[in-house]
């Protein structure tokens, strides 16, 4: 008989791989939730229905190498990192960005639909491409912050309380500047870069809010 942690995370790995290729993501109106529940975003495309813009193009997986020295062996995310402590971003880095990139754009992102749609915890561009890393709760000169799916320029990352949450970072390397502005539309620039990136590098996380 096959386990329910070990059939959760093939749900989680088929999520994650519809998320990673650009599905679910569209410009329709997040809906606001109050604090502790995640907030949704945009539905995706049913497997089998029409092709979208961000399905005709997708970055190489891998190249660059995502991490956090915060994110503990098992995946969990130390709750600091969340709205039951300082609610900021964790410390993250990367190599291996390829040759020809112009910016890296950032996003933190649930695994799983909320109420059948993406729900983004946090998006940042105008990464520069000789950077390696971001400490936490800082963004170098540069960098942009966009609308995350409550509509506010900021990092949340605040689960209902109950069993575990998966998210997923995601650093994606662009061969051209988006030329974003702070609080920009964090689902449709993801739509945008996705389909443009040449490369790009995940880093799967957990937290349980009790």
């Amino acid at each position: 008989m096959v386990s329910r942690a070990l059939f959760e995370s093939g749900l989680a790995a088929i999520a994650l791989l519809l998320l990673l290729a650009g599905c679910g993501g569209s410009s329709g109106p997040a809906t606001t939730g109050s604090k502790g529940a995640d907030r949704p975003e945009s539905t995706g495309t049913a497997p089998g229905g029409p092709t979208t813009r961000a399905e005709e193009h997708a970055p190489v997986e891998a190249e660059i190498e995502l991490s956090s020295p915060v994110v503990r062996p098992e995946g969990a995310l130390p709750a600091r990192y969340t709205c039951d402590g300082h609610n900021q971003p964790p410390p993250l880095r990367w190599k291996k960005v390829p040759a020809g990139t112009a910016e890296l754009m950032l996003d933190v992102m649930k695994i799983a639909p909320v109420n059948g749609r993406l729900f983004v915890a946090w998006a940042v561009a105008g990464l520069k491409p000789s950077l390696r890393a971001i400490g936490a709760g800082k963004l170098p000169a540069g960098a942009v912050v966009g609308a995350n799916s409550l509509g506010q320029a900021s990092y949340d990352l605040c689960p209902p309380k109950g069993p575990s949450e998966s998210y997923v970072a995601v650093l994606l390397a662009l061969p051209h500047k988006l030329g974003l502005q702070t609080g920009f539309d964090g689902r449709e620039a993801r739509d945008r870069a996705i389909h443009e990136a040449t490369f790009e590098s995940s880093l799967i996380f957990s937290y349980q809010r009790k």
